[in-house]
């Protein structure tokens, strides 16, 4: 069973670029994604070996060639021989890991959620206040441009003229 750590930082750089991390909390929840995603896969290749070795063992046991287990099924007919333990302990170690990696995708995939709709509402937000901001804008500049009527007169209009009193 490989466990390269080399795979592990790979696949953690992978989702910490994917799921784009905006703080502690979330970075600390794709490391919980990551890790859950490793003991998965450990406990996939725990499963693997016990089946090799149970093929291998089988055939020392018969006497023949361990090509002979390499055949799909046959952990089928070696579990109904001799249920093992040993395998339980590897399906629970399985279903635990798949939990974690689901529980952990799903409480990363809320946060974000959340991150992104709030993100989305701001922006809504600012781009309303931009569009009202032009609109306020657009009337100021239309009322500027209207030359407000004067008191000229009309033509064939009688003007007249008031008497001006110096009162002191």
């Amino acid at each position: 069973m490989k466990d390269d750590y080399s795979d592990f930082a790979a696949m953690r750089a992978d989702l910490m670029r994917d799921f784009n991390p905006a703080n502690a909390q979330e970075r600390l929840l794709v490391l919980e994604v990551a890790s859950a995603w490793r003991r998965l896969v450990q406990a996939r290749g725990r499963e693997e070996l016990f089946f090799d070795l149970q093929r291998h063992s089988l055939a020392i046991r018969d006497g023949k060639p361990p090509a002979d287990y390499q055949k799909d099924g046959v952990e089928v007919a070696m579990w109904l021989d001799k249920p093992n333990r040993s395998y339980d302990q590897i399906l629970r170690a399985i279903r635990d890991a798949e939990m974690a990696f689901d529980r952990s995708i799903r409480r990363i995939e809320a946060m974000t959620g959340k991150r992104y709709g709030r993100e989305r509402l701001a922006q809504r937000d600012a781009q309303s206040n931009e569009l009202n901001a032009a609109k306020i804008n657009a009337v100021r500049a239309r009322s500027a441009a209207t030359v407000p009527r004067s008191r000229t007169r009309a033509a064939g209009a009688r003007v007249v003229e008031m008497p001006v009193t110096n009162s002191a």
